[in-house]
């Protein structure tokens, strides 16, 4: 008989779940869309434990993404991972279209190399998906707004939209075809530079959320003197709220304060000037350690000439999120529609400048380990349907790139136990573990009933683990 490893799942929120990490031996900390994915970044605590540890669920995935979510797995130290194009309400009882292409796929990140100076010589990670942040905080719903709905979610990453707090049945509508089109939709509001009471504007936010389905606030005149714990304090109510809210700060060229800032934000907006000033602009160092997709540049003054320069700009920049525009605010820009096409995939968007040559060889030295920005991933497959031909499939697939299966046998013997034993027999034989599912209830089941169901599964099946789901609060 096999021994099973428990597998703990919990659902990342905004209370830490560092205590789950020690009682579990896998821990599930993101399932959601695709569109949220992209911007999600792991907590700090995350990276003291190995990457194996970690599983993020992605639906609602295109498939030519699939590339970009392995990749923004591998760089936010998830070692388990499964992405389906299948969506909401039951994204689990098929598997994606593009299945074969993800076992294929997901695999350890290059072994490093040593060169000639002895010096181990790491592939860079890939370079940042870059998507378009678009103010339309001063243009009422109208065409431009179709059109920026119409470009979709394979180049625009959210709206910033300022409808009334009294509610608008415009903007109701438009902002929900938004969201449908897969594009976020944040609304703008404003600080006073700090001036403005933390209660204030906190009650200014739960007014628009009454009135319109929003995925957060983009907060504006956050200079000095703005303050950290003003930021602190405002992030906590919007995440007490609903965790998966967005709080997006523009403090601008603040950087002495940008360390703090971001950790009390999802999204910076870390330029916003002229294309002239745009070409010396540097990342500051402090931004290296945190994921492009949180940077957000708004860029004015832009010729049609310089949309290409000024993607490669902002890749080079470690921001994923521009804003470009040879107009005010108050108007799309004229060539909106060829920067959405650039920033389509499968497009010709430019790449990001070559580095400049390197310094002539030092004296050898010995070689050092890969750095940790990207690590090994394998596909962990919530098989929530009935044993078929699509079993077969994953056992043919076999344990190079899928580490387990989680499957949800009946618990009684006779009738369909018989045909999931045969099949997990299968499944474990090519090597890939299998879990079986348990619902704790959000810990309102009673913990005999889960032990003794528990035992008769180990005993119908002989599974390698559990995967224990409803595990969110008052777990």
């Amino acid at each position: 008989m096999r021994a099973p490893a428990w597998f703990g799942a919990y659902w990342w929120c905004a209370v830490p779940a560092q205590a789950y990490a020690d009682v579990a031996d896998s821990l599930l900390i993101f399932e959601q869309s695709w569109s949220a994915f992209e911007d999600f970044t792991v907590p700090d605590w995350v990276l003291s434990y190995p990457a194996s540890k970690f599983y993020a669920v992605v639906h609602t995935l295109p498939g030519n993404w699939l590339p970009a979510a392995i990749a923004h797995a591998s760089r936010n130290h998830f070692g388990l991972f499964y992405g389906t194009d299948l969506t909401m309400p039951n994204p689990y009882n098929a598997l994606p279209a593009y299945f074969e292409a993800e076992a294929g796929d997901v695999s350890p990140p290059p072994r490093p190399t040593t060169g000639s100076t002895g010096v181990s010589s790491v592939p860079p990670p890939p370079p940042p998906v870059v998507k378009i942040g678009v103010p339309l905080y001063f243009i009422y719903p109208n065409a431009d707004w179709t059109a920026v709905i119409s470009a979709g979610l394979s180049s625009v990453s959210f709206v910033i939209a300022q409808p009334p707090v009294s509610g608008n049945s415009d903007y109701v509508t438009y902002i929900n075809n938004a969201r449908a089109a897969g594009i976020k939709v944040l609304a703008y509001v404003v600080a006073g530079n700090g001036n403005i009471a933390v209660s204030t504007l906190a009650a200014n936010m739960d007014a628009l959320l009454a009135q319109y389905s929003l995925d957060g606030f983009y907060i504006d005149q956050t200079w000095w003197p703005f303050t950290a714990s003003y930021a602190e304090a405002i992030y906590a109510h919007v995440k007490q709220r609903d965790a998966q809210l967005l709080v997006a700060l523009a403090p601008g060229f603040d950087q002495a304060n940008g360390p703090a800032f971001a950790a009390a934000a999802d999204l910076l907006t870390t330029f916003s000037g002229t294309w002239l000033d745009y070409q010396t602009y540097t990342a500051p160092e402090w931004a290296a350690d945190l994921a492009p997709s949180k940077f957000y540049h708004q860029v004015t003054g832009v010729p049609s000439e310089a949309v290409e320069a000024v993607l490669a700009h902002v890749s080079a920049s470690h921001a994923a999120r521009i804003y470009a525009t040879d107009r005010d605010f108050s108007q799309l820009p004229s060539f909106f529609a060829g920067l959405a096409t650039a920033l389509t995939p499968g497009s010709s968007a430019p790449p990001p400048p070559p580095p400049p040559p390197s310094p002539p060889p030092s004296p050898p030295t010995p070689p050092t380990p890969p750095p940790p920005a990207s690590v090994s991933v394998k596909l962990g497959v919530p098989a929530y349907f009935f044993p078929n031909a699509e079993w077969t499939q994953i056992a043919a697939a076999g344990s190079s790139g899928i580490d387990f299966i989680i499957v949800t046998p009946p618990a009684v013997a006779g009738g369909d136990q018989q045909i999931y034993a045969t099949y997990i027999d299968n499944v474990q034989n090519s090597g890939i573990k299998v879990y079986v599912y348990l619902a704790a209830g959000n810990g309102n089941v009673d913990l005999a009933v889960l032990k003794q169901n528990v035992d008769t599964l180990i005993e119908l099946y002989h599974p390698d683990g559990f995967y224990v789901d409803q595990t969110w609060w008052p777990f």
